[in-house]
């Protein structure tokens, strides 16, 4: 099945990423971030990625997610997922990507935690030295550097 994606520009920065189909890795899923990155070059700083009619998502599209979600924040935006079938929170929970973006039942719930402003203090990054193991404790998760899959795409911003 293939991806649709439609993207509804609200005032305020606030666009909504509606998707409908699968999620993978081919042509689609280009043209799909192209179109959400052409959306942030033109001033959308805070998503929300409306997933009610996503079927399926694959490596390539949870990767899709994690980079938007970076790019948001380097740029101080917000990125929240609402509408997530049981199947595609599964993954997005064993990947622990769930912790990094907010997710809401409702569109509505979305927009509305997205129109709040974040506190960036929270999300310090800090690296202490632990029986001669650093920790990297970017939104407090503890885990070895080393071993922070969660946040290895972020490495530069989350171990400095």
């Amino acid at each position: 099945m293939p991806l649709n994606v439609e993207i509804e520009k609200l005032p305020d920065g606030v666009a909504v990423v509606t998707m409908q189909g699968q999620l993978t890795l081919g042509l689609n899923l280009k043209l799909a971030d192209s179109q959400v990155h052409a959306a942030i070059a033109e001033g959308a700083n805070k998503l929300v990625f409306d997933l009610t009619d996503l079927d399926y998502i694959d490596s390539a599209g949870l990767g899709m997610l994690v980079f938007t979600y970076g790019t948001l924040n380097e740029k101080g935006g917000t990125l929240r997922l609402c509408g997530v079938a049981s199947r595609i929170a599964s993954v997005l929970k064993l990947t622990k990507t769930d912790e990094l973006m907010g997710m809401d039942a409702t569109r509505a719930e979305s927009l509305c935690a997205g129109s709040h402003k974040l506190d960036r203090t929270r999300r310090k990054t800090t690296t202490v030295s632990r029986s001669a193991r650093s920790f990297c404790f970017f939104m407090e998760c503890g885990f070895a550097a080393s071993a922070c899959r969660r946040h290895h795409h972020l490495r530069r911003a989350c171990c400095r």
